[in-house]
């Protein structure tokens, strides 16, 4: 008796549960406003995926990236313009091989939805095995229509990819013809960068003793290198 009660009780759980599904279901908050909205939005969505840019304008490269601290030297912006290029030069390949991979699988979609699901369709006699068909086809319009979607997008990811890897060659070659460079090796660079800092942190009147015979201890060994490099 106990196990019916509880599988009673179970299903009128069940029933409870799908009963508030479908009333959620039953109140669709989208009106004829919000498509009359997104109809009159459309242009300016469109507008928005062709004048919006995915990179980091010139300015904030130059005064947000090279103007840090970190990089106080021409040699050292020199070589962060490398390194900021080589990251979006490894996403770019990527992306390139991500695109070819769509536009195949889009093409693979447009001829299973043409020519296999149609063909299929055709040749199908059941009612119901058309029906499952025609719901097949359905889903596969809007397989093709999101796979599109990401496609322009991967596009978009690209063009400004580009774009970054572009304005970094053209800084570094300016970088490159300063009478300050002085073609320094990573090694050096980094040796330097961290005298420079080290310099700086013993300046400061806060510094407290242990820390001021650290650093200059270590600012002994980094000047060390220096000489050798």
């Amino acid at each position: 008796m106990n196990n019916n009660n509880t599988e009673i009780s179970n299903s009128e759980k069940n029933n409870k549960s799908l009963s508030l599904v479908d009333k959620y279901c039953s109140k669709s908050i989208m009106t004829s406003d919000d498509f009359k909205a997104l109809a009159e939005s459309s242009d300016f969505m469109v507008s928005t995926y062709e004048t919006v840019p995915m990179y980091r304008p010139l300015i904030i490269k130059l005064f947000g990236v090279l103007g840090n601290k970190d990089f106080p030297t021409v040699d050292s912006r020199f070589h962060q313009c490398k390194v900021e290029a080589e990251v979006h030069s490894n996403e770019l390949i990527r992306e390139l091989h991500e695109l070819q991979l769509q536009k195949n699988s889009i093409d693979r979609a447009e001829y299973l939805l043409k020519e296999v699901m149609q063909n299929k369709y055709e040749k199908e006699t059941d009612i119901i095995g058309k029906k499952e068909i025609e719901f097949d086809m359905k889903d596969q319009v809007i397989i093709i229509s999101k796979k599109k979607f990401e496609y322009v997008q991967l596009e978009k990811k690209i063009k400004y990819r580009i774009s970054e890897i572009n304005e970094w060659r053209l800084i570094s070659e300016k970088l490159f013809k300063s009478p300050d460079y002085k073609n320094q090796k990573y090694e050096e660079i980094m040796v330097e960068l961290l005298t420079n800092s080290y310099s700086n942190e013993l300046k400061k009147s806060s510094i407290k003793e242990d820390d001021k015979q650290f650093i200059t201890s270590q600012l002994n060994i980094l000047n060390t290198l220096l000489n050798k490099t």
